[in-house]
């Protein structure tokens, strides 16, 4: 099992991991489940960047919240960790 974060930076850093390397939407249980977090921590972190502007938030009819990065496009993954 992985060790959980509440590091808002670290949770950023996998969510952009997350958009950019696969076609997944995304939710804040896809990120908690990513990061690994806390649901609460990974929602904390996607209000700040709907607050912010950096992304957008939708709800679709049946209640489900999803994000969206404009200009969303896949990109090659690191091939090793950043500092």
């Amino acid at each position: 099992m992985m060790n959980r974060t509440d590091d808002p930076n670290a949770i950023e850093y996998r969510l952009l991991e997350l958009v950019y390397t696969t076609d997944a939407p995304i939710t804040a249980p896809a990120l908690a489940y990513f990061a690994p977090c806390s649901l609460d921590d990974a929602q904390a972190v996607l209000d700040n960047l709907v607050a912010r502007d950096r992304i957008l938030m939708e709800v679709g009819d049946d209640g489900t919240i999803t994000y969206t990065f404009p200009n969303r496009h896949k990109l090659e993954p690191h091939r090793a960790p950043v500092p």
